[in-house]
């Protein structure tokens, strides 16, 4: 749901209840997922998880990627990670994106001429979903590399 908020000066605000209505104003509905959705974020301390994931997926590729071909390169913070092909060829990622959906894995490619395979996973994935999804990317990586 759309969420907005307006800061404005009370000596500016000359409306009368009723006047003014327009897009600028937010809706209930909005205004009550944000709130669940930050109280959802404290209370299962979503920060700290990021965090966490962020290392799994850091090592991960530190790990394998050089293992596969070091011409591929890497770079990412949080839980929105980059895959870039560049260096070996623009049609890569693609080719990844492709056997990964083989897999039953959904991923994206984007960067420049789409060279860059685009891991966003969601905040709430389970650590089993995280390191199923890296297996699968580094296994396709693989796959297409060795064709």
């Amino acid at each position: 749901m759309p969420l907005s908020l307006v800061f404005f000066n009370e000596a500016l605000d000359v409306f009368n209840p009723g006047e003014h209505t327009g897009t600028f104003r937010g809706n209930q509905l909005g205004f009550i997922a944000g709130q669940a959705a930050i109280e959802y974020a404290y209370e299962n301390n979503l920060a700290e998880q990021t965090k966490e994931n962020e290392q799994v997926i850091q090592k991960v590729l530190e790990k394998k990627l050089p293992e596969i071909d070091n011409r591929i390169s890497f770079r990412g913070k949080g839980m929105n990670w980059g895959i870039d092909f560049s260096a070996i060829s623009e049609s890569l990622a693609e080719k990844v994106q492709k056997e990964c959906f083989n897999q039953h894995l959904i991923i994206e490619c984007a960067g420049s001429k789409d060279a860059v395979l685009k891991l966003l996973p969601p905040l709430t994935i389970e650590k089993e979903n995280l390191s199923r999804g890296l297996e699968i990317i580094i296994q396709a990586i693989y796959t297409v590399l060795n064709k």
